[in-house]
């Protein structure tokens, strides 16, 4: 894929990226809103059929993350698990790591797999609080 190409391939994600955005700020039965939907359905159809670029599946909140298929728009730390009566620490989703909490923007793939855009995601990660999490 030329450059140029390429470059018309990320900006069609950003119309999808508009056209999801336009459809979650209208309420349920809003005027309008079933045909937002078509046309956007529409241009995933062509866009693949034509291109051979698809959504990413995921990522979903509480999966690891993988700074292959993801940019960090925003972190934040978790606060550290409370005490439990069992000797195990449970840190939550993602075995204690960098955790995806929220999803800001899909990510595109071509249609051999190769990125064409990361998914734009919120992550986490622990408060590092004692020396036995500092080794992790």
């Amino acid at each position: 894929m030329t450059n140029n190409s390429r470059g018309l391939a990320k900006e069609m994600c950003e119309v999808i990226d508009n056209l999801d955005r336009a459809i979650t700020s209208m309420h349920a039965g809003a005027t309008g809103l079933a045909g937002l939907r078509i046309v956007r359905d529409d241009m995933m159809n062509r866009l693949s059929r034509c291109a051979g670029i698809h959504q990413m599946e995921g990522p979903s909140p509480g999966d690891t993350f993988n700074p292959n298929k993801h940019h960090a728009v925003a972190l934040f730390k978790r606060p550290p698990p409370l005490p439990s009566s069992s000797s195990s620490v449970n840190i939550g989703s993602g075995g204690g790591g960098i955790v995806v909490e929220q999803v800001e923007r899909p990510g595109f793939l071509f249609k051999d797999n190769t990125l064409l855009r990361p998914a734009y995601v919120v992550v986490s990660m622990p408060s590092i609080t004692t020396k036995e999490q500092l080794k992790c």
